[in-house]
């Protein structure tokens, strides 16, 4: 099932940069969680992968459930963990996007950062496909707009960087171009790929806040000032606001462990 869209609090734009903000009841919230807990679980394609190279295994006898055990994701703890995971779903069911590979599938150690773009993957445009890059960050800031929008790794120069750094473009569009196999990408990888040669600007950049405070437009009406500034030549860039019901971040990765408890995984 799609994650909750929520109520829209506040949409407002500058030319080639957009923003709204939506939020979410408990109730919504839980629904979501659901989703994500949902998505650790089955979303990962080391669990089908294992199932095609250890299928002699389990004719042999061996005990498949110990495998799927060894193989399973690790819930992750972390609130900006979860809060990624929730702006790539909300991007997913809501903007016309998909991220076939989500950059944690690449970490080699579970208590590190993934390198890059948080989000690479396609934003569907009518009946063809452009490049998506999205940024996402979760905060308990209460200040307006919060701590994570600014400063050198904060959600606007990292916007900025994507729109304006031709070899980071081109860096992820390589990165995804080795992760996408299986055909359903490879048809929206090519179209999105003729678009990038014929115009490399041709893309939409994301930008996701999640909070746990009350809506305002403050906390993106500057970074919409900044970044609609300048015309890029084609670059699309949309930023999201969604609100959570108050003090609820501090238990994301709690309440997702206790939702995949719930469901007997």
């Amino acid at each position: 099932m799609p994650i909750p869209p929520g109520a829209l609090e506040y949409s407002f734009s500058k030319p080639s940069c957009s923003a709204s903000g939506v939020s979410w009841t408990g109730f919504e919230l839980d629904q979501a969680i659901g989703e994500v807990a949902d998505s650790i679980v089955h979303d990962d394609p080391a669990r089908a992968r294992l199932e095609r190279v250890s299928a002699g295994l389990y004719e042999a006898g061996f005990d498949r459930t110990g495998m799927l055990e060894f193989f399973a994701r690790v819930p992750p703890q972390e609130s900006w963990r979860i809060g990624e995971t929730i702006g790539r779903m909300y991007l997913t069911d809501h903007r016309a996007c998909s991220f076939p590979w989500p950059a944690d599938w690449d970490m080699k150690n579970i208590d590190s950062s993934p390198q890059g773009a948080d989000l690479v993957g396609f934003w569907m445009d009518g009946s063809s496909a452009r490049f998506a890059f999205g940024e996402v960050k979760t905060s308990t800031d209460s200040g307006r707009p919060p701590r994570v929008m600014r400063g050198s790794d904060g959600l606007v120069q990292q916007i900025q960087t994507l729109c304006d750094s031709k070899p980071v473009r081109d860096s992820l569009i390589r990165y995804l171009a080795r992760r996408v196999d299986d055909p359903r990408w490879c048809a929206q990888f090519e179209s999105a790929l003729v678009r990038y040669i014929q115009n490399d600007h041709d893309v939409k950049v994301f930008g996701c806040l999640i909070r746990d405070v009350g809506p305002s437009k403050t906390d993106l009406r500057s970074a919409v000032r900044d970044l609609g500034a300048s015309r890029r030549q084609g670059i699309l860039i949309e930023l999201l606001a969604i609100y959570l019901p108050r003090k609820r971040i501090a238990r994301l990765g709690r309440d997702v462990v206790e939702a995949m408890n719930r469901a007997g995984q």
